[in-house]
């Protein structure tokens, strides 16, 4: 049962928001990061707009070590989006690993990792103040040369911040102690420092973001080259039916010109007729049909017991002369049949013949 008093999600933008406010990320280092406008990043952060897209979500998490988890459908509340900021804080181990060094102890640069916590660099970092030792217990470090090596007096370790953020930690050692001055200036140095690793980080992370855009767009054109390859098969093979059709239209207006047809239903009800048929029997279309074809086809006093026995699936023949007896009409009466079998129209068919 869900916490009253705990915020649920209905946007990824709302999600967004709330972890940004968790983590006390700062918009503007989100702009910076990403070199855009701040307003722009406001803007996706309205969940109004409802704008944010993938692209946003995968540059963000993949930024800050967000898992992407988060942003599923399944994950509707803070306690659900906290827990897994926390399993992923538990899973990965901060690490400050050893970058560069100068006339460093051999023996320590075998210790390339050091985790955060651990140690005064790693307390260092934690603590994200800096550390000044003036009396350096023996053996701690050395300082080494190509003509030996000595035991420092003094040891500094500054947090390389930028934004409230740790980007490392500067180890100075020295054979005597560091005036307070030279301490301020390494102060200065530091965040200096900090902010050209920023800098360069922003500036991987753009290019790698351009690169995956440039991938994603490259997948893109792809599919649209694809897609409009399939459209303009569709269009031909329309045009293919269409002229099919005109065809198909053509000789079944040429029938309805020469073959004499009418449909009726199962009932004996005229449903349709054509012009070759209204000229046989001299009838017009308006007028006879939905009528019964008994009450119509009044010459012809076979129609009912013809209709009767089509009814029970037989074809049917039928002739018959006009009055003066130049003229035969030979008609067929062919029963169509539904599914289940029942016969649901009857089709008839006729032919003049004049006789000498």
């Amino acid at each position: 049962m869900l916490d009253e008093n705990e915020e649920k999600f209905a946007y990824n933008e709302e999600k967004l928001n709330f972890i940004i406010n968790h983590l006390n990320i700062d918009s503007k280092e989100i702009a910076d990061l990403f070199g855009v406008k701040a307003s722009y990043v406001s803007k996706l952060l309205n969940y109004s707009y409802t704008t944010l897209k993938p692209m946003h979500l995968y540059a963000f998490t993949g930024a800050y070590a967000i898992p992407h988890k988060i942003f599923d459908k399944s994950i509707k509340t803070s306690t659900q989006v906290i827990e897994l900021l926390e399993e992923q804080k538990k899973e990965e181990k901060e690490l400050l690993i050893l970058e560069a060094a100068y006339a460093y102890d051999k023996k320590k640069l075998l210790d390339t990792e050091i985790e955060i916590g651990e140690s005064l660099v790693g307390k260092c970092a934690k603590e994200q103040k800096l550390i000044r030792i003036d009396d350096l217990p023996e053996g701690y470090t050395y300082i080494s040369s190509g003509l030996g090596e000595d035991t420092p007096k003094s040891l500094i370790l500054s947090p390389l911040m930028y934004e409230k953020k740790l980007f490392g930690v500067l180890e100075i050692a020295s054979l005597k102690k560091l005036p307070d001055y030279k301490i301020n200036f390494l102060n200065i140095i530091a965040e200096r420092i900090a902010a050209e690793i920023s800098n360069i980080n922003s500036k991987k992370l753009r290019a790698k973001l351009a690169e995956d855009y440039k991938k994603q767009s490259e997948e893109l054109s792809l599919e649209e080259k694809k897609a409009e390859d399939k459209i303009t098969e569709l269009i031909k093979e329309k045009e293919l039916i269409t002229n099919k059709y005109k065809i198909i239209s053509e000789d079944i207006e040429l029938i309805n010109m020469t073959v004499p047809s009418i449909i009726f239903d199962s009932k004996g009800i005229i449903k349709k007729i054509n012009k070759a048929a209204e000229k046989l029997y001299n009838i017009k279309k308006e007028d006879i049909l939905n009528k019964n074809g008994k009450d119509i086809f009044t010459e012809n006093h076979k129609f009912s017991d013809l209709f009767n026995k089509v009814l029970k699936g037989e074809i049917q023949y039928n002739r018959f002369f006009n009055e003066k007896r130049t003229e035969e009409t030979a008609e067929q009466y062919i029963p169509v049949k539904e599914k289940n079998a029942e016969i649901q129209k009857v089709i008839l068919t006729a032919m003049k013949i004049k006789r000498t």
